[in-house]
């Protein structure tokens, strides 16, 4: 064999052997380059999810306090409502009161179970509930409540007094009764 052929014969191994190698370092750097694109995907996906996680974290805790302060502001704004409504019932009460004065005293003192007593109103009633409604009262009744005035100690309404016995009938409690009695309907109203 000659210098040329073994020449030509040893690069073309070489040129083999080279490529060869060539052609496995390519292939390891691109199962390399594989596995990092791989690995940086993944710590992106998990980064992606701790944030996605912490900002749903977070979306929760203002939809939470904003919830918690609506309701209290829609509490707020009921309470306000019915301290109104309250008022404006209390005021109609004694409207009422005043044009059908003995009526009134027919519907507190029905159920009863004393017929004498010491009889005392408000200043609130003052004017409307007098002595001499009293004493129609007891006439047409057969009753015998005794007309003391006014004290200024009892909430607004009449007040009679038995011995140690002291019977309060205020006009708030008519009030509350009216408002429990249509609770269902005001809060249908309210909440609609």
């Amino acid at each position: 064999m000659d210098l040329q052929k073994l020449t030509d014969l040893v690069t073309q191994e070489a040129k083999k052997e080279a490529d060869f190698l060539l052609d496995n370092a390519k292939k390891r750097l691109e199962d390399f380059l594989a596995s990092e694109k791989q690995l940086i995907k993944h710590n992106q996906n998990e980064k992606m999810q701790e944030e996605t996680d912490q900002n749903n974290s977070k979306l929760n805790y203002l939809r939470f306090n904003l919830e918690s302060e609506y309701k209290k502001k829609v509490l707020h704004l009921r309470f306000n409502i019915m301290e109104e409504l309250r008022s404006k019932l209390n005021s109609a009460l004694l409207e009422t009161i005043r044009k059908e004065p003995y009526r009134y005293l027919e519907l507190v003192l029905k159920d009863l179970n004393t017929e004498n007593a010491n009889f005392f109103i408000n200043s609130h009633l003052e004017g409307i509930v007098t002595s001499d409604l009293v004493q129609q009262y007891n006439r047409e009744h057969g009753t015998s409540f005794t007309w003391k005035g006014l004290d200024s100690t009892i909430d607004p309404g009449i007040g009679l007094e038995q011995g140690t016995i002291r019977y309060i009938f205020p006009l708030e409690e008519i009030v509350s009764h009216f408002l429990d009695k249509h609770s269902s309907e005001i809060n249908e109203k309210f909440y609609a």
